[in-house]
């Protein structure tokens, strides 16, 4: 990773923590999880962060769920995938990356 992305991941991971601790009494902090994928092509660069969490409690305190795909170029720019792609073309995307 190049300075830039691990400035971002960073960022993202810390905003991560927060929300994580601000649920971690419930027990449904076990689905949460915060993952950085790169490509299995050697020549893209490009980070995935795949962010899950809890942003809130329903009235019956049902944790409603956060998932946040972020792509990070190696200039540090990023792209939120869920505004540009929908859930099936995120799944392909995913089947061309691995666990960092």
């Amino acid at each position: 990773m190049t300075t830039q992305q691990v400035e971002i991941f960073g960022k993202y991971q810390a905003e991560y923590n927060e929300r994580y601790n601000a649920y971690s009494y419930l027990s449904y902090s076990k689905d949460c999880g915060f993952i950085a994928y790169k490509f299995s092509d050697s020549l893209n660069n490009d980070i995935v962060i795949r962010s899950t969490t809890i942003s809130g409690l329903s009235d019956n305190f049902e944790p409603f769920f956060d998932i946040v795909y972020i792509l990070v170029e190696p200039n540090g720019n990023t792209i939120l995938l869920n505004d540009v792609f929908n859930q099936d073309q995120i799944n392909n995307l995913f089947q061309q990356l691995i666990k960092i």
